[in-house]
């Protein structure tokens, strides 16, 4: 490991005041609501280094413990809600991706230890979404197969020691392989993508599925019913009750472990037959259903993250969401956040940034519910579709990543076997639309992140607070930076200290807390 003191522009007149990292949304008025049904069913500067060098900083650990106990609701002297924070109050931002599809075959994903260690090291990811299944986690009712959260628990060693914080998803698709197990007769049809044979209730109803894309499974009648039946907590009480003591007994083994950050309740829930009233869904069975787990998981957890998503259908394709405010019953400030998805189905035939208004919609939507929420909003899918051309890709990740860093606190892209490839002949990896600077943890309250392209500048203005402890750390990909960073801090000269290192491509910045707001700028 090399570290040096990073390179240093003369500081510059403070710049004028910029907005909040939540802007105001414009109309809250879905512009592509009669699509969404019908899209289901159809288918470089410089500058002269300082006069002299100073002392190289010591980056802060990486510490993916819960925040401490310090900061109360609302406390001035800390990062407020829209920030997931560290365990030094440090507000994170997260970049990485889901891990991995593959898991849907098995249980477990294909990744080795050499490859999560490598998510961080070359392309500086702090952030993983990986999955875990009912079916895997409870075969037979009451009856949890420790033998598979001890496998789970092997990996997040992995994603520890290379310092990613991990969000554990409990993945379904189509409510569960087990509607086709029960459609075909045959128990070994996958059999780890979602709900166990015995959770699944569909009351005799046929399997039929429509032809054409995957996600047609979800208007299958008996997939209809399985939903259903699982929402209908009066009917089926057994089916939310042990959904809540699996994901308690899932906190209880993996919450201590140092790279959990936190639970993502289900991905994707779809509402069922309760299509037709997707707001009444939203306010009665579905907050009902999160209050339930969240409340399980805090009789066991009362650190760690819960993350919880909309219904898919509508927020996917940048429709509303009508989930109220939810309460977090443990101790002290909450800590859930808001982990919508986005797939516009648009996208299918190509990318025109003209005419697309998936991007403003799905961004004016979720601002306005995190505001409502008032919860750290990040996304927990998204990916890129078979575009036409490599031109799409890159006008789509550019719009995409400018709304993300202006919007978000963070990603999980889907997923790492699609941010390996190259498609459609194109020279260029998604991997490299998806590797830019960022600023993975800061020291105070961020005002505003943001990486201009073209200019290769990353600007980042954060506010400081009494009770965050610890160092600014951004991530500057080698490939991006080449020469290593200049650093342009505004603070007066004397007053911090940037140290860069080489091999993990970060930046530490260690500040004068009594200096208000910080800007600093990394130009190539």
């Amino acid at each position: 490991m090399t570290r040096r003191t990073a390179r240093r522009c003369p500081a510059t007149a403070a710049p004028a005041p910029v907005d909040s990292p939540y802007r105001t949304p414009r109309a809250r008025i879905p512009p592509l609501a009669g699509a969404w049904l019908a899209g289901l069913l159809a288918g470089s500067a410089s500058c002269p280094p300082p006069d002299a060098p100073e002392d190289p900083g010591t980056p802060s650990d990486d510490d993916t413990s819960p925040p401490d106990e310090g900061c109360g609701v609302d406390d001035p002297e800390c990062v407020d809600w829209r920030y997931v924070t560290d365990a030094h109050g440090r507000a994170l931002f997260l970049h990485g991706l889901n891990t991995d599809g593959d898991a849907k075959a098995g249980g477990l994903p294909s990744i080795t230890r050499e490859e999560v260690l490598a998510l961080a090291s070359e392309s500086g990811f702090n952030h993983a979404r990986y999955l875990v299944f009912w079916s895997q986690i409870e075969p037979q009712p009451g009856a949890y197969d420790d033998a598979y959260l001890d496998e789970v628990l092997e990996r997040l060693d992995w994603f520890a020691e290379a310092g990613i914080h991990v969000v554990v998803d409990m993945h379904q698709d189509c409510w569960g392989d087990s509607i086709y197990q029960l459609a075909t007769g045959d128990p070994d049809y996958g059999g780890v993508n979602g709900a166990p044979v015995w959770a699944t209730i569909t009351d005799g109803e046929p399997h039929d599925q429509l032809e054409g894309f995957w996600s047609l499974c979800y208007l299958s009648s008996d997939v209809i019913r399985a939903f259903d039946n699982f929402w209908d907590a009066s009917a089926h009480p057994e089916l939310q009750d042990a959904y809540a003591a699996m994901w308690a007994h899932v906190a209880s083994r993996l919450g201590d472990h140092a790279a959990v950050l936190g639970y993502d309740l289900m991905n994707e829930p779809w509402e069922g037959s309760h299509v037709t009233d997707q707001e009444a869904f939203d306010t009665t069975l579905y907050a009902d259903f999160l209050r339930r787990v969240v409340g399980a998981i805090r009789g066991v957890d009362p650190d760690r993250w819960i993350f919880y998503e909309p219904r898919a259908f509508g927020p996917n394709q940048g429709g509303p969401s009508w989930l109220p405010p939810l309460e977090d019953p443990r101790s002290g400030p909450p800590r859930l956040a808001y982990y919508p998805h986005f797939y516009p189905i648009a996208y299918e035939t190509g990318y025109d940034p003209s005419a697309d208004g998936y991007i403003d919609a799905w961004e004016d939507f979720r601002a306005a519910e995190a505001e409502e929420l008032r919860t750290p909003l990040l996304v927990g899918e998204y990916s890129v579709l078979p575009f036409e051309t490599e031109g799409d890709r890159a006008a789509y990740f550019s719009r995409m990543n400018a709304m993300l860093e202006r919007t978000t606190s963070g990603w999980a892209f889907w997923d790492r076997s699609v941010a390996g490839q190259t498609q459609d002949g194109g020279s260029t990896r998604v991997l490299d639309y998806l590797v830019r600077p960022y600023a993975r943890a800061v020291a105070g309250q961020p005002v505003e992140a943001a990486y201009d392209e073209d200019s290769g500048t990353f600007t980042l203005v954060f506010e400081s607070r009494a009770k965050v402890r610890g160092a600014t750390e951004v991530f500057v990909p080698a490939a991006l930076y080449p020469a290593g960073p200049t650093v342009q801090v505004d603070d007066p000269e004397g007053s911090y200290t940037a140290t860069w290192d080489d091999s993990g491509q970060v930046l530490t910045l260690e500040v004068d807390p009594s200096i208000p707001q910080h800007t600093v700028r990394v130009l190539r």
